[in-house]
């Protein structure tokens, strides 16, 4: 095998490739590409993960608590402990010194009472989980919108080159009707300078197309979480008739049960009554069960000592009790009091918000509808206008101009159709988001 078919495997691999990559995506495809390389969705993911772990940490405080304590002492030396009495010659001797020291505890320590705290640290961490997972919804549901505008705007910039390539070889045809008509002195060269012209001008709103196409490509790239030079081709545009969006009221309502930000509210408020309670424990005492399990040599408790391990054990009541604390747990309730209400705000604000995006998203899809149906009757008009000033044309009755006046209009129609196509399909979806209902 010499360097020449070498190079030509290489290249057959490496256009394989390309196609492979460069395969067309449906938007639902595209969806579900974007969400899976989703940093955002990735970092929202790990919080809740993260969120789990602690939830787990705060219930195991709910068990016996068992440690292991050790230590070893080395002693100086001392005298013998004794004791002389008159009738005796000897001191009698009542411990000799023990100069190694080993201690071994095990404790097991049962929190009894808390005052609710553990419990509602419990549920509030649950909660949090519960917001998370809401937010993390809500995060799906902004990234979704994101991918489906990049993909309607590629769809677009599609479009138009489309309709601007068509509008090229029918003025290429034109421009030999016209040489034809300028050799059997039926046109002037003025007439021909004009296609011409028209032409240039076609040419560079296909550039323009191209670049629209490639700055498309490389944004739906990005929103999916590729990399801007990936290969990428979609579906070619299909329009559907679209369902009725109905009442604004009807919408409004839709959103304040559908929309994940008003159930992620409450659960916020339910986090904030837990914490509350958290808050409110400090006025309560701590009560556990305490009990030590001791292997020691020598043994404190057994008199005289000896150098030999004995085991005890122990058994306590605890209360402890924070009688005063100069005003720091009143001082916790009233901030988390604050925060409840701070709450009650956002969630007002939100309504609003959410009031006013659904009302734009209304108005602007029924504008789009109103837009969508006056365009075509302007397509019918451009077509029939079309159709008469040709027939005209070829009767010597209207002029190069006429006709290319005639072509413009056409074109212009034919564009602003498919464009307001799209647009309608894309305010479908923003009225769709807004109010809640599932994109994909």
């Amino acid at each position: 095998m010499n360097y020449k078919h070498i190079r030509i495997i290489f290249a057959i691999l490496i256009a394989t490739t390309t196609l492979v990559n460069a395969q067309k995506m449906s938007l639902e495809e595209c969806i579900k590409s974007g969400l899976e390389n989703s940093k955002s969705l990735s970092i929202s993911y790990t919080n809740i993960a993260r969120n789990e772990g602690l939830n787990n940490e705060v219930s195991a405080a709910k068990l016996p608590q068992v440690k292991l304590f050790a230590s070893y002492s080395r002693l100086s030396d001392v005298p013998n402990s004794e004791v002389k009495l008159p009738m005796l010659p000897n001191p009698i001797v009542l411990q000799e010194p023990i100069l190694n020291s080993y201690n071994l505890r095990l404790n097991v320590t049962q929190p009894v009472f808390t005052g609710n705290r553990i419990s509602s640290q419990e549920k509030g961490i649950e909660n949090q989980t519960k917001v998370l997972n809401a937010d993390y919804e809500i995060l799906k549901s902004e990234e979704a919108i994101k991918i489906i505008s990049a993909y309607y705007s590629l769809s677009a910039a599609m479009e138009q080159l489309k309709l601007v390539k068509e509008n090229i070889t029918m003025m290429q045809k034109r421009l030999t009707d016209v040489n034809d008509f300028l050799q059997n002195g039926l046109a002037t060269r003025n007439d021909v300078l004009k296609v011409e012209v028209q032409i240039s001008n076609l040419i560079s709103k296909r550039i323009d197309a191209e670049i629209a196409i490639n700055s498309a490509k490389a944004q739906l790239n990005t929103v999916m979480g590729r990399d801007i030079n990936t290969p990428l081709e979609i579906d070619e545009f299909t329009f559907h008739p679209l369902e009725t969006a109905g009442e604004f009221e009807s919408m409004r309502g839709m959103a304040k049960t559908k929309r994940g930000e008003f159930n992620s509210l409450a659960l916020k408020q339910e986090v904030l009554e837990e914490n509350l309670n958290v808050a409110r424990s400090g006025y309560l005492p701590d009560l556990f069960v305490s009990s030590n399990l001791y292997y020691s040599n020598p043994t404190q408790r057994i008199f005289p000592q000896k150098d030999e391990f004995r085991a005890t054990w122990d058994v306590s009541l605890n209360l402890q009790w924070n009688v005063l604390d100069w005003g720091s747990t009143a001082a916790k309730v009233e901030q988390v009091n604050q925060s409840i209400k701070g709450l009650q705000t956002s969630k007002k604000q939100v309504e609003d918000a959410i009031d006013n995006e659904v009302y734009q998203n209304f108005i602007l899809l029924n504008g789009a509808k109103e837009k969508l149906l006056n365009l075509e009757k302007t397509l019918e008009q451009a077509e029939e206008n079309y159709r008469v000033t040709l027939e005209n044309y070829k009767a010597q009755m209207a002029t190069a101009s006429d006709l290319l006046d005639a072509d413009t209009l056409l074109f212009t129609a034919k564009v602003n159709l498919q464009l307001a196509k799209i647009n309608l399909v894309m305010s479908d979806y923003k009225l769709k988001k807004s109010t809640g209902r599932p994109l994909f």
